[in-house]
Parts: structure tokens; sequence; C-alpha cells
């Protein structure tokens, strides 16, 4: 992919999602930028249906999609491990998110996929690099 276009798609979701303040609010928005990264990824005109697909199916989908090399095997357990990071703050009510190992979620997206630092690492803008950087890098997936 050419570098113009890697720090455009950066750019696309850190801009979207740098002023957000709460880091609750952060990890859904930020799942949800991933999700429409996923969807054009896997947009065909066999796959339309797709887009009803839960978050977790459509992981499944790029899976199969994507070539097997380590890097398409570390995005698809990155996303997986978002997932399931997202789905107990939707469903433990005593959810807490720092201690959920988002930081370290972010912390290997980072380490795997460097990004453009656009500002100094606080927890939150680490987070909004890390959604960057993995929504990069789905886009920059091979297709089988």
């Amino acid at each position: 992919m050419n570098e113009n276009l890697r720090k455009v798609l950066e750019w696309v979701v850190w801009a979207n999602l740098d002023e957000i303040a709460n880091s609750e609010l952060l990890l859904l928005k930020g799942h949800l930028m991933l999700e429409v990264f996923m969807d054009s990824f896997l947009s065909t005109a066999e796959s339309d249906g797709n887009k009803n697909a839960s978050f977790y199916r459509k992981v499944e989908l790029i899976s199969e999609s994507i070539d097997g090399t380590e890097k398409g095997c570390h995005i698809v357990q990155l996303l997986s491990s978002l997932n399931k990071i997202r789905n107990k703050f939707a469903h433990e009510w005593r959810f807490s998110l720092p201690a959920s190992g988002i930081d370290m979620w972010a912390d290997e997206v980072l380490a795997t996929f460097p990004v453009v630092k656009a500002t100094k690492y606080t927890y939150r803008t680490k987070l909004v690099h890390a959604f960057a950087a993995l929504a990069r890098a789905v886009m920059e997936c091979e297709k089988r």
C-alpha cells in the first residue's frame, strides 16, 4: 500500500476518535470504526449480506478471506481480543476498562503495526493510535 494512503487511513480513524475523552466511549467508537473498515475489506457483490453479521462473524470471514501469514493471523487475533473486551463491557455491570487488558491490547497492536505517532502517548491517545493502526492493517490484508 502506498505510504501516503497508509497515513490517510490512520488519520481517518485518529481524527474521528481523538476528541473522545471518555475511555469507555472510545472503546465503543473504536470498535465501530474497525467494523466499518472490516465491512470495506469484506465488501464484494456476493458478500453484501455480511453487513448484518456480528463483529465476531466478520472476524471469522476475514480469517477465511486472508492469506495465512503471521500478519493475517495476528490481525484476526487482535480483532478477536478487542471483541472480547467490548463484549465484557456490554455484559458485565462491574466492568473496568483499565482492568480489562485494553492497555496490553493497545501495546500489542502498536508493537505489531507501528503508526505515524500524532501525539504523545497517554492512556487515551495510545488507544486511539491502536485503533488507527489495526484499521490500517485490516485494509492492507491480502485476500486469498
